[in-house]
């Protein structure tokens, strides 16, 4: 995909956090078949967006060394509090939109960022939650800057692609076994 065929200005990973909720794990790290998430993440960012920002912390030094080895922009975070580190890293960022993803966030079709771009586009809210089989993805799209305490008009996208946020061990292991 050539520069002028990207649909998101930018594009973050928040890949901070502990991953308490998986014993402690840093969750960008998993592998899924033959990639990490956050290769595959990473991947899908790099054909659909024009700058990619990956939030790490000291929590996550996979994460960190991923993102100095592939040339993308880094912000650390305190990795303490993920809205905290959120509104930091979109305060750092320029151009919006701004795609948002976990660096646990699954999807089997690299295409899903595409779809959430077009379909995002036509959407009326400046946050764009991304929902897939009914459930929260982790997702978002912010299509402008949060300022202060400003609130910014909020809506919910259902889309067709397949897209798992990892936080259950259960959840892990299936698409472990499924991707087998």
């Amino acid at each position: 995909m050539t520069d002028d065929q990207r649909v998101f200005p930018s594009g973050l990973i928040m890949a901070g956090g502990r991953g308490s909720r998986l014993g402690f794990i840093e969750k960008g790290m998993i592998k899924i078949g033959e990639k990490t998430l956050l290769e595959m993440i990473f991947t899908a960012l790099s054909k659909t967006v024009h700058s990619i920002y990956l939030c790490g912390s000291l929590n996550s030094p996979g994460a960190n060394k991923f993102a100095h080895s592939h040339g993308i922009n880094f912000i650390m975070g305190s990795g303490r509090s993920y809205t905290e580190d959120l509104m930091k890293s979109l305060g750092l960022i320029e151009d919006y939109p701004v795609i948002v993803l976990p660096s646990d966030a699954y999807f089997s079709d690299e295409e899903a960022i595409l779809e959430i771009a077009l379909l995002s586009a036509g959407s009326k809210g400046e946050l764009v939650n991304i929902i897939s089989e009914g459930n929260e993805t982790g997702i978002s799209v912010f299509k402008a800057k949060p300022v202060g305490s400003e609130t910014l008009s909020y809506a919910d996208l259902h889309i067709r692609s397949r897209i798992v946020n990892i936080n259950t061990r259960e959840q892990l292991l299936k698409l472990i076994r499924i991707n087998q």
